[in-house]
């Protein structure tokens, strides 16, 4: 009778373990939910790494557009097309585009 006592409780035992490794595993905010949440934490924290990285790239542009007067210059020039008051601009056309301004060949 011992020996049906002992694995009764043995029994109930492990029965219980296994119920409350359920309960810890699977109930809101279990180790599921915190295996989960640490998979959420880590791409965030790769988003953050991308962004402060743009982040410094666009400041260090702006700083370049502050502070470097010949890149602003060079914008202005190449992509707008101004110039300097007073200055002459000399445009060249190479000897083919004069013969035939329209592009018409032989």
């Amino acid at each position: 009778m011992k020996s049906n006592r002992g694995s009764a409780a043995l029994g109930m035992s492990i029965l219980f373990f296994g119920i409350m490794a359920s309960a810890a595993y699977y109930k809101d905010n279990g180790l599921y939910d915190v295996g989960r949440l640490h998979q959420e934490i880590g791409a965030i924290q790769q988003q953050r790494l991308r962004l402060s990285q743009e982040n410094a790239r666009i400041h260090d542009e702006l700083d370049n557009l502050k502070f470097g007067e010949f890149i602003v210059e060079s914008i202005a020039r190449e992509e707008l097309g101004l110039v300097r008051p007073n200055e002459v601009v000399y445009e060249f056309i190479d000897a083919k585009t004069l013969a035939d301004p329209l592009g018409h060949n032989d």
